[in-house]
C-alpha cells in the first residue's frame, strides 16, 4: 500500500545508489516508499493496487489493472466478431 503520511518516522527514504538504481529502506512496520521514478513509470497513485511476484532473480512489481479500469474503455474501439471479450483480455493480461 502506498502511504501518504506526514509522520516524521515515515518520511520518504528512497534514493539512488552508486549504480543509479532506485533504492528504499524498509521501516519497522515492514513498509517502503516506492521511489517516484517507479511510481511514475507504473502510473501509480494513492490507492493503486500492485502485485508482487517472487522470482529467482528478485521480485517483480506490477500495477494491477481492475476490471473497472478496462470496462470504462468498452465501446471506444470498433468491434467485430474477431475481438476477444473482456474476460479473455483479463486472462491474457494476468498471464503476461
Amino acid at each position: 500500500m502506498l502511504h501518504n503520511n506526514d509522520d516524521s518516522e515515515y518520511q520518504e527514504r528512497s534514493t539512488s545508489n552508486a549504480r543509479g538504481d532506485d533504492v528504499a529502506t524498509v521501516d519497522q512496520q515492514g513498509r517502503i516508499t516506492l521511489p517516484r521514478t517507479v511510481r511514475d513509470a507504473l502510473n501509480l497513485e494513492a490507492g493503486s493496487v500492485v502485485s508482487f511476484e517472487i522470482t529467482r532473480d528478485g521480485v517483480r512489481l506490477r500495477r494491477r489493472i481492475s476490471r473497472a479500469d478496462l470496462e470504462k474503455w468498452v465501446g471506444c474501439l470498433s468491434t467485430s466478431d474477431d475481438l476477444p471479450d473482456v474476460d479473455t483480455i483479463m486472462d491474457d493480461l494476468r498471464e503476461a
